[in-house]
């Protein structure tokens, strides 16, 4: 909270970082209550309750009343208040009664105020295993022991949902997540986002299948930041027309359910613009050729991708031909195969390829095949004759440093893109690098072979 000044008219969300007992025992409202700071105009609280500074059996004489006075001062506060946003840090004991009931008063009386936006709340209640949440448009939680009650969290507000992140650290009876134990399915008509992560690598060892045809109609991002958790294409059913930007971990079992399925291809996902793809577990991948399989995986998902992310630590450079090959990125303009050397040449060939690409993130090894007989001084004519204008749209190219490649050679790469390419501006290398980078390209522009562009190479020298 801040002291009253002259901009408060201005704010639009207010965050408090708290610790709960202190609106029990009296001291927050002390704080604010003497306080005539208002905020006329803001719409939004953040609340996060981070520490417990009282003892777990420190009497309370009356937290609801505590929790009431707290509300009505935030409401003097905020008097145009509409959504709350409240993150629970784990770390609570809520095993205590008093607490418990403080905290679910708290609750009530926020969301009577205002519209529900979002909510990580504690575990459970253990005497009554009961979660307390309204009509919730977002939900960040844990999926752990107690998956059960998380489910019918979830399920009760399946209407409401706009966003759901989940966080799990095992994978039992995910399937719960869309139908219930009974086998109905839960639909949910509203959700835009969807997030999946685990808090450290976990394998099923039986991955379930549902019944369920479409839990997500209108899904807009999906993002699966661990393995894929269903042994069918549950999570996809019904998203063709909706999906606008996926993020997933893919591995030998994830495209052969996608084969099995059909789950892309054929144009599925018109609206699709973004895909990400990680490959991080490269042990899951069968023998063979793990790298060709993900890049063919990845460029069948849709022939209108806008933004291409492939991370894979197998990665080699066979992504260049895999693109050319395939023929049909025409609106692709972002490529982020950061794990893949490349060189001059390859970054050439891609540019022709698809000519509206504007960023490339990747490493650089060299000038390649191309230009292997070209002397280093005679590079700059030579290109400059047989390529420029080589892309009209190419803009920023984010360059990896592995530790043996000499950082003038990836100074050069630079200063030629910004030859060939009018609209080359940015030339992005580690922040350690930067420096050594900058004097690079301040000594090559002194060369004869570069003075006549040494205009254009300002904008190299500060930014990256």
């Amino acid at each position: 909270m801040y002291p009253i000044n002259e901009m408060n008219h201005l704010v639009q969300t207010v965050m408090i970082d708290i610790d709960f007992w202190s609106i029990l025992n009296g001291r927050a409202i002390r704080l604010l209550d003497n306080s005539d700071v208002v905020y006329s105009t803001a719409r939004t609280l953040n609340i996060s309750f981070r520490q417990n500074e009282l003892g777990y059996n420190e009497i309370i004489s009356d937290p609801i009343a505590c929790v009431l006075q707290f509300m009505d001062i935030v409401r003097k506060i905020m008097p145009r208040l509409r959504d709350v946003n409240i993150e629970h840090c784990t770390n609570y004991d809520i095993g205590n009664r008093a607490f418990f009931l403080a905290f679910k008063k708290l609750l009530c009386q926020s969301f009577e105020t205002s519209d529900p936006t979002y909510y990580s709340p504690p575990v459970t209640d253990l005497e009554t295993q009961v979660y307390i949440a309204p009509s919730l448009t977002s939900l960040k939680f844990a999926w752990n022991i107690y998956h059960e009650q998380t489910a019918q969290l979830i399920h009760n507000n399946a209407q409401s949902l706009k966003s759901l992140s989940l966080m799990f650290n095992h994978m039992d009876s995910i399937q719960t997540l869309v139908q219930s134990t009974s086998g109905e399915p839960i639909v949910f008509p509203n959700l835009l986002k969807l997030s999946f992560s685990c808090w450290h690598y976990l394998e099923s060892n039986c991955k379930p299948t549902t019944n369920v045809t479409g839990a997500f109609p209108r899904l807009q991002s999906m993002y699966l930041n661990m393995d894929y958790p269903f042994k069918d294409d549950t999570l996809f059913r019904g998203t063709s027309n909706t999906l606008e930007y996926l993020s997933m971990n893919v591995n030998t079992e994830v495209i052969e359910m996608a084969q099995k399925y059909k789950v892309f291809g054929g144009n599925k996902y018109p609206n699709l613009r973004a895909f990400r793809i990680k490959n991080i577990n490269t042990r899951l991948m069968r023998p063979g050729a793990p790298s060709k399989a993900a890049t063919k995986f990845a460029l069948s998902v849709s022939s209108k991708l806008e933004i291409l992310s492939v991370e894979d630590i197998a990665m080699e450079a066979t992504i260049v031909p895999s693109i050319v090959e395939h023929g049909h990125m025409s609106s692709l303009q972002l490529l982020a195969i950061p794990d893949a050397f490349l060189t001059l040449s390859q970054i050439v060939v891609l540019l022709e390829q698809i000519p509206i690409l504007t960023d490339l993130h990747c490493h650089y090894t060299g000038v390649g095949t191309l230009f292997e007989y070209v002397e280093d001084d005679q590079l700059p004519v030579v290109f400059a004759q047989k390529y420029a204008p080589l892309s009209n749209n190419f803009r920023v190219l984010q360059l990896g440093h592995w530790g043996n490649t000499d950082i003038a050679v990836v100074a050069r790469c630079a200063m030629l893109m910004v030859i060939a390419c009018p609209r080359f501006t940015y030339a992005s290398v580690s922040s350690h690098l930067r420096e050594k980078m900058r004097k690079c390209i301040l000594e090559l522009m002194s060369h004869d072979s570069f003075i006549q562009y040494a205009a254009r190479f300002e904008t190299l020298l500060y930014r990256g």
